[in-house]
This record gives C-alpha cells, sequence and structure tokens, in this order.
C-alpha cells in the first residue's frame, strides 16, 4: 500500500503527464497553435528552435545577430552567445528539435503542479485551467526558454546554496539578461557586508563576461524590434496602456503623439505611485510581512520571481509568456491564506487568477466566437492592460517593502 505522501505525488505526476500530453496534442493538431501565434503557422516550438538553429548557423560562420538563413523564419537571434555554444549532432536531430522542447515543457508543468501542492479534485482543476490560460499556453507552444528558466530557479530555491546561486543567477543572465536582477535577492536576507558583498561578487562578474561580449550585445540591441510584443491582448509591459492611447488618438482626436506619450506617461506614474505608497503604507500597517523569511522555500520564491517580473514590465514590450512568473508567487501567497486567512493575500490571488483565466477566456471568445465585434478586442487589451499594471505596482510595493525591512533589521542588530 502507498502512504498518503507518496499516493499524493503520484497523483501530482499523473496529473502533470495528462496535462503535458494534452496540450502538446493539441499544438501538434493546431487546437490551439493557431489561435496564439498565427505568424507562425505549423511551426510548433518555434522559440526553442531559433536556438538551435542559430547554434547550427553559426558553426557553420554565419554571424546569427545579423542573418540566421537556418531559422525557417530567418529570424536574427537575440540571446546570450553562450546558447550558441550548444553541440548539435545530425544523429540526435529528433532529440533537439522535438524531444528537447517536450521535456522543457513537461519540466515546466511538473514544476508548477509540485509547488503548488493540489491535494482536491478543485485544485487539480484550477491548475489545469492555468495551464490553458494564455501566458503559460503562448510559452509551452514556442517552448520559450522562460519556460527553463523558471524550472531552474525553482530548483535553486529547494537547494539554497550561494555558490550554486551565484551559478545560477550568472548562467541564466549571460543567456537571457533580464535574471541579472536575481544578484539582488542576496541583500533581501540580511543587509550585512556578506551579502552585500555577494550582490557586488555576483552583479560585477555578470557585468564583466556581458562586457566581454559587448559587440553582440549591441547587435542584440538593434533586433530589439523582434523582441518587442505587438499592441495586442499577447502583450506584457507598462508600456502597452500609453501604446492603446497613442492609437486611439492617431484613429479618432490627432494630437501630437510627443506630447500625448508624455502626458499619459506622467498621468500613469504619478497614479502608479500613489497605488504603490498606499499599498506600501498598508502592508507596514497590518504586518502582513512580519515573520517573512527569505530562507524558506516559499519566500525564496516570492522574492525571486517578484523581481524578474518588475525587471520584465517595465523595462521592455515583453510577451505574454514572460507573465508565468507570476505563478510562482501563488505558493507563499497561499500559505498566508492557509495560516492567517489575511483578505490580502486572498485579493492578490484573485488578482492572479483573474490575469491568467478571465482575459484568457476572453482572448478565446474573441478569436472564436466574437470575431467580428466591433471593439471587442480593444476592450481586452485595455482590460488586461490595466490588471497587468495594478498587479505589477502591488508587487513592486511589496519588494520595496522586504527591501526596507531587510535594512532597518540590518540598522537594529547592527550588522552593516
Amino acid at each position: 500500500m502507498l502512504k498518503k505522501e507518496n499516493y499524493n505525488e503520484l497523483l501530482i505526476f499523473l496529473f502533470s503527464f495528462f496535462s503535458f500530453a494534452v496540450l502538446n496534442y493539441s499544438f501538434y493538431q493546431n487546437f490551439l497553435h493557431l489561435n496564439y501565434v498565427p505568424q507562425i503557422k505549423n511551426y510548433v516550438y518555434a522559440d526553442w528552435k531559433i536556438v538551435i538553429n542559430a547554434a547550427i548557423c553559426n558553426s557553420q560562420g554565419y554571424d546569427v545577430y545579423l542573418e540566421n538563413p537556418c531559422d525557417l523564419l530567418n529570424r536574427r537571434f537575440t540571446y546570450g552567445p553562450i546558447l550558441l555554444s550548444l553541440p548539435f549532432l545530425d544523429i540526435a536531430k529528433n532529440f533537439y528539435y522535438i524531444y528537447f522542447p517536450l521535456i522543457i515543457n513537461f519540466l515546466f508543468i511538473f514544476t508548477i503542479s509540485k509547488i503548488l501542492k493540489p491535494k482536491k479534485l478543485g485544485t487539480f482543476v484550477l491548475i489545469f485551467l492555468l495551464f490553458c490560460s494564455q501566458p503559460v499556453l503562448l510559452g509551452l507552444e514556442r517552448a520559450n526558454t522562460d519556460l527553463l528558466i523558471f524550472t531552474i530557479l525553482v530548483v535553486s530555491s529547494l537547494l539554497r546554496k550561494t555558490i550554486f546561486s551565484h551559478i545560477i543567477i550568472i548562467l541564466v543572465s549571460i543567456s537571457k539578461f533580464y535574471p541579472i536582477i536575481l544578484s539582488s535577492v542576496f541583500v533581501f536576507d540580511k543587509f550585512n557586508k556578506r551579502n552585500f558583498f555577494n550582490f557586488l561578487f555576483c552583479a560585477f562578474l555578470i557585468l564583466f563576461i556581458l562586457f566581454l561580449q559587448f559587440d553582440d550585445l549591441i547587435k542584440i540591441y538593434n533586433n530589439t524590434g523582434e523582441l518587442t510584443a505587438d499592441l495586442s491582448v499577447l502583450n506584457f509591459s507598462f508600456h502597452l496602456i500609453p501604446r492603446i492611447f497613442n492609437l486611439i488618438n492617431n484613429k479618432f482626436f490627432y494630437f501630437n503623439t510627443n506630447d500625448l506619450y508624455l502626458f499619459v506617461y506622467f498621468f500613469l506614474i504619478m497614479i502608479n505611485l500613489i497605488i504603490l505608497y498606499k499599498n506600501f503604507v498598508h502592508v507596514k500597517n497590518n504586518k502582513y510581512f512580519e515573520n517573512f523569511k527569505i530562507y524558506e522555500f516559499e519566500s525564496n520564491l516570492f522574492i525571486i520571481f517578484s523581481l524578474i517580473l518588475i525587471s520584465n514590465f517595465f523595462i521592455h514590450n515583453n510577451w505574454d509568456y514572460r507573465s508565468i512568473f507570476v505563478l510562482g508567487l501563488l505558493p507563499y501567497i497561499d500559505i498566508m491564506i492557509k495560516k492567517k486567512n489575511i483578505f490580502y493575500f486572498k485579493f492578490l490571488k484573485m488578482l492572479i487568477l483573474v490575469k491568467f483565466l478571465l482575459i484568457s477566456f476572453f482572448s478565446i471568445l474573441r478569436i472564436t466566437l466574437l470575431e467580428n465585434i466591433p471593439h471587442f478586442n480593444g476592450f481586452i487589451i485595455i482590460s488586461k492592460s490595466l490588471i497587468d499594471n495594478f498587479l505589477l505596482i502591488i508587487i513592486s510595493s511589496n519588494i520595496l517593502y522586504l527591501f526596507f525591512c531587510s535594512i532597518k533589521k540590518a540598522f537594529k542588530t547592527k550588522l552593516i
């Protein structure tokens, strides 16, 4: 007889495999594929294939940051040069193009299932619906390397070894750049000399490696157009709202574009600062993070994925699969709901579920039943952009509060 814990582990594995099989079969049969990435029709796992194709072209002498003829869509490479060092063997072609992206997808699905710890039928159904949400489907359909980064960061949080953390942060940063913000995670534990040195060492080493790759970084910067998401529901960015207002202006009002951008950005920043401050004070007064301990697994996930979300949302017009990192916040939020039954964390979870489930539901409706209804697409894009913005301001405020708590604790205990 299996023990209850072992039975639940087996159930999670079987559930993960079922979800993995259903979704990936749907991609191959174009049940979901055409809905989410029409521009790369019949080209499943496209984001992983560009890595392999670029590595092949690079070995043939092409500068894949300028041209990449090995790729079906001739997409220029936009990742770190370390990924171009991947060995490619003709005898293992199917492994690279088919089996490895399947491994990436399964590991991500299993990791999400594992950290959310489902035990009841309703929780399993909810997690499956999260897998069917727009951000997750987009990442799985493309076999994007962000899925692999998500899995690696969860494993690093489990191990919690400083040297291992350094290695992980350096590797993911020189491959996709944005994880460099994770070097600041050390100061959230105790703002002392040791952790500050860890932060400086990690950041300096990453910057030094990137400096050695400066010429390639310039080429990547020139290719940012290939990284920029369209003005659509697939966009995950602080800059989406000003772009929406600019589109409305171009269609109806014809104000000066530069003046409009300046006004919208100024207004948006002021509103966000008010929300950030109000949330900061509310969290401080109610002591929601009073017993926050970064060395605990769920707390560590909360910090790591919050930092990644902030760097992605505010810096660039990213694709919506970057918002999969929001799911890494749920384990800590669930613990706070179970232990303290705090409404604040219930509200935060509800906001996440609205983003992942309700917006995705309306997106699918737009593509299928409501395709020809005027302005429905615009309604979804505006709703999504407002929810994303509000959620990320709350996350930013919480991270800012935890950082100040770390500094305050250091001064109290004379650790600096």
